[in-house]
Formats: C-alpha cells, sequence, structure tokens
C-alpha cells in the first residue's frame, strides 16, 4: 500500500518561516524552518485527528489554497528543477499508518 504525498511549499518572509501545504490550505509559520515544520505537523495532524473523531473525510472544511502559493511552487520547480524532499513528519495514531514522512517540501 503506497502513502498518501502532501506538498508543502516553505517560504521565508519578514524573517518568517510560513509553511503552506498545496494540497490542502493548511499553512503554520514559525521563527525558524524547523519551528514552521513543527507547527505545520502537529497542525496538520490535529485536522486528521478532529475528522476522524467528527467521522469527517479530513479537509473536506477548508478553504482553497491561496493562488499565489500555487504560482510560486509552478515558478520554484520549473525554472530550478527543484524536486521536493521529504519533510521528516510523523503522524501517529491515525488509522491511515502510512502517513509517516507523508509530506515533502519545496523551499522559496
Amino acid at each position: 500500500m503506497s502513502a498518501t504525498v502532501f506538498t508543502v511549499l516553505c517560504v521565508q518572509k519578514s524573517g518568517y518561516w510560513f509553511a503552506q501545504c498545496l494540497d490542502h490550505n493548511i499553512a503554520a509559520e514559525g521563527s525558524t524552518l524547523e519551528e514552521a515544520r513543527e507547527n505545520w505537523a502537529e497542525l496538520f495532524e490535529s485536522h486528521l485527528r478532529v475528522a476522524e473523531k467528527l467521522k469527517q473525510e479530513p479537509f473536506t472544511n477548508i478553504g482553497d489554497v491561496p493562488e499565489e502559493y500555487l504560482e510560486l511552487y509552478r515558478e520554484k520547480c520549473e525554472v530550478e528543477k527543484q524536486e521536493p524532499v521529504p519533510l521528516q513528519m510523523t503522524v501517529t495514531g491515525h488509522r491511515d499508518a502510512n502517513l509517516t514522512n507523508a509530506a515533502r517540501a519545496v523551499f522559496v
């Protein structure tokens, strides 16, 4: 069984790092890249846990990903041929055990 993979764009702006999922509108920030990654993974996992508790499909009640992030991702990957790298996140206690290391990131 293959893992579900989500792509996260990591952007540094005004001294902060922003981690924006490009598959679902889930974003977090931090003063360091590692803090932004950790905050994003925690928020992502929270979405999964709440959806499971409510017996709902995850990520169905959140808005669309802002177009500026999608465009930035397309430009970055196209121009630099950058491949996303693993975010090294682990989602524990969820019915889909294949979500371990399920996120990948592109850094801008």
